[in-house]
């Protein structure tokens, strides 16, 4: 994980942290977070505010609501708040499965009753945890991968994610056998700066040991602002002596564009993710491009997991001169469009996007529209399969439920979600395989594919 977050998390079964400010959802949402203001009704416990604030977020907002069966959300609530106490079922015989079964949420009310009498009173329970675990215990029950709780430290990261710019050590980190350990750095990293390396065990972030934690909280104790002083007690891979590496914060630039010249005039675009500016970077990438007097375009989505789609939309206007980019549908029906934008002139040279299983969300939205209007052929692999809209709400409690409220589909109606879009041209190759290595096959066949069309353009 990014010592930030990075948008792999949601997306993907990789998860990855940036110490910057941000956590990720490799999902492209279409708006900010947005808390909730919701009455509690006078049959239930208070101490379930936050749990009632779900349900009526999922009741109102969730894409696939009128599918919703209440008392399977009833029954994974209860589940989640008697696998949290870690308490069989045979502590609660009253609590047979016809009392779970209720289409309202009495049942859950019944439940917290008969735990809070179990316990000796409510002092004598963790609220919050058991709020949690019946908000997330509810949420399974819909059997949707991206809809899910978020606690209050993870919150406060997603809430500003998706900016080009960070203040951090720029380091990544993810979570093995219970141990933060540095995966990578970004471009100009003060963590490499300052003598951080890739293998290392963060122990302990400005003297208080950090085991226990979770990511979301370690990544709230790294990040700061630009010019101050972290301290890192490390454990080097290649050591069983331990360091303190202080590391001074620093501005960090995601750069979500590369490209580069292949042989016989082929330019070869990377877009890595869809943050704020990768609309502007693209669109310089193709004046140089132009410039550099370039025949063809290999696009490569791989490994994308999506990000804004406002950014989503600028890069296929580089490419399209009019009209459909995705439309979307939500819980209630409603299509909304979003169309080609008109501001620049588009590049027209041919074009191959090359995709693979961890090509999601954006990626795919981009590919379809490519695909769907006769810009280019897809190679690869077929994608991840997430095209939907999700929205992140803000409980009383401070944490957060991030839920699925409109699905997408490409100009000529495929949907996305789930599904994926399989190439014109399949290629497997392992997923760890390097981009633009002499191993990297997809790569070699889209040269191909994009050589075969300019044949065809030119003759």
């Amino acid at each position: 994980m990014l010592l930030f977050r990075s948008r792999l998390s949601l997306a993907l079964p990789i998860f990855a942290f940036l110490i910057l400010l941000i956590v990720a959802s490799g999902n492209v949402l279409s708006e900010r977070s947005q808390g909730i203001n919701s009455r509690l009704p006078s049959d239930a416990p208070s101490e379930l505010k936050a749990f009632w604030e779900a349900w009526e977020v999922v009741s109102e907002e969730y894409v696939n609501k009128d599918q919703i069966n209440p008392s399977e959300l009833s029954i994974g609530a209860i589940n989640g708040i008697l696998d949290a106490l870690g308490e069989p079922d045979s502590n609660y015989p009253i609590l047979n499965s016809a009392q779970r079964d209720t289409q309202d949420l009495s049942s859950v009310w019944h439940a917290w009753d008969l735990v809070v009498e179990n316990h000796g009173g409510v002092e004598n329970l963790d609220v919050p945890m058991l709020n949690a675990a019946a908000i997330q215990g509810m949420l399974s029950a819909l059997g949707n991968r991206f809809t899910y709780h978020r606690t209050k430290d993870a919150f406060e990261i997603a809430k500003d994610d998706f900016d080009s710019e960070f203040e951090g050590i720029g380091a990544r980190v993810q979570m093995l056998n219970g141990q933060v350990i540095i995966s990578s750095f970004v471009a100009n990293s003060p963590a490499k700066e300052f003598g951080v390396m890739v293998g290392d065990v963060i122990l302990a972030v400005n003297g208080e040991p950090i085991q226990g934690l979770g990511l979301d909280q370690v990544v709230l104790k790294v990040r700061g602002e630009k010019g101050t002083p972290v301290a890192l007690l490390v454990k080097h891979a290649d050591s069983k002596e331990l360091e303190t590496v202080t590391v001074v914060r620093g501005l960090i630039y995601l750069e979500s564009v590369y490209w580069e010249t292949l042989p016989e005039d082929v330019a070869y675009l990377r877009i890595k993710e869809f943050v704020a500016d990768t609309g502007v970077e693209v669109h310089r990438a193709l004046l140089a491009i132009q410039d550099s007097k370039m025949r063809g375009i290999v696009l490569d989505l791989r490994l994308n997991p999506g990000g804004l789609l406002e950014s989503t939309v600028d890069v296929a206007s580089e490419f399209l001169r009019e009209g459909l980019v995705l439309y979307q549908i939500d819980s209630s029906g409603n299509r909304v469009d979003s169309m080609v934008r008109t501001s620049s002139v588009p590049s027209n040279l041919p074009m191959v996007v090359i995709l693979n299983e961890a090509s999601a969300s954006g990626a795919e939205v981009l590919a379809g529209a490519l695909r769907d209007h006769g810009r280019a052929s897809l190679v690869g692999a077929r994608s991840f399969g997430k095209g939907s809209v999700n929205v992140l709400r803000q409980l009383s409690d401070g944490s957060a439920i991030y839920l699925t409220s409109a699905l997408w589909y490409t100009p000529n109606g495929d949907l996305i979600e789930g599904l994926g879009l399989m190439p014109d041209v399949p290629i497997p190759m392992d997923i760890h395989t390097p981009l633009g290595s002499s191993l990297d096959i997809q790569l070699f066949v889209a040269r191909d594919v994009l050589q075969q069309r300019l044949v065809l353009e030119t003759s």
